[in-house]
Order: C-alpha cells, then sequence, then structure tokens
C-alpha cells in the first residue's frame, strides 16, 4: 500500500472510493463546520449548507480552520460518516493529517497518488473507474 501521507487523493470508506460526487465550491473546515453526528455541512455562511458529505466522493479546493480540522475529520472516519474519498487539486493539510493519523491507528486508507486517472461518465454522479 502506498503511504497516505505522500498522496493527494484518499479513498476512505468501504468500498474504497463509491460513492456519489459532491464538488465543495467554497473552502470547508471539518472542525465546526461538519456536523460530527450526521457528516452535513453545518456552516450557514457555506453555500452548500445541508449537504451531506458521509459517502460522497468530496472534491474541494482546499479545507480552511484550524488546525482541529485532521481531529474532526478523524472522527468522521471513526463514525463512519467521512467522505468515501476526498480530491484535492493540491495536498490539504488537514486531509493529509487526518489520513496519516487514521493510517497509525490502523484505519486502512488507501490513498490514490496525483496523475491517477478517475473516470466519470457523463451525466452520472458516481466515477465508473479508477485506474
Amino acid at each position: 500500500m502506498s503511504n497516505p501521507c505522500d498522496a493527494v487523493h484518499f479513498l476512505i470508506g468501504t468500498p474504497p472510493g463509491e460513492g456519489l460526487v459532491l464538488i465543495l465550491v467554497e473552502p470547508i473546515s471539518f472542525w465546526g463546520g461538519v456536523c460530527s453526528e450526521t457528516g452535513a455541512v453545518i456552516d450557514t455562511f457555506h453555500p452548500q449548507f445541508g449537504a451531506s458529505l458521509a459517502g460522497r466522493i468530496v472534491y474541494m479546493p482546499v479545507s480552511k480552520g484550524s488546525t482541529a480540522g485532521p481531529g474532526a475529520l478523524l472522527e468522521l472516519i471513526y463514525a463512519g460518516l467521512a467522505p468515501a474519498a476526498i480530491i484535492t487539486p493540491e495536498p490539504d493539510l488537514a486531509v493529509l493529517t487526518a489520513a496519516c493519523m487514521a493510517q497509525a491507528l490502523g484505519v486502512p486508507v488507501p490513498a490514490i497518488g496525483t496523475g491517477r486517472p478517475v473516470t466519470v461518465e457523463a451525466g452520472s454522479e458516481r466515477p465508473t473507474s479508477i485506474s
């Protein structure tokens, strides 16, 4: 298994990487911006307030917030409410840290390295392949 600390994309759910796509149009804070009991966006100023991240393939430009963000994402992972995958255009400290902490605590977090193709068919909200 590749080292999740070196990758940009993380498959968290089971089966890894399957789920509906959710493209976040603005950065999000996992600490205070996402409910740890539901996985929903609770930041009332976020344009996607109320959307659930749980089990989704989430593309986000970047996370925001404090150093508590990785811990909040780790809580979502342990509760089974994390996204099935998180895709960021650049390495994101909160996502990288949470993935590394989860792996260190024995939760497998497979990584997809930068440049791996992900196919989403036209009209589909689900990836059709990750090679």
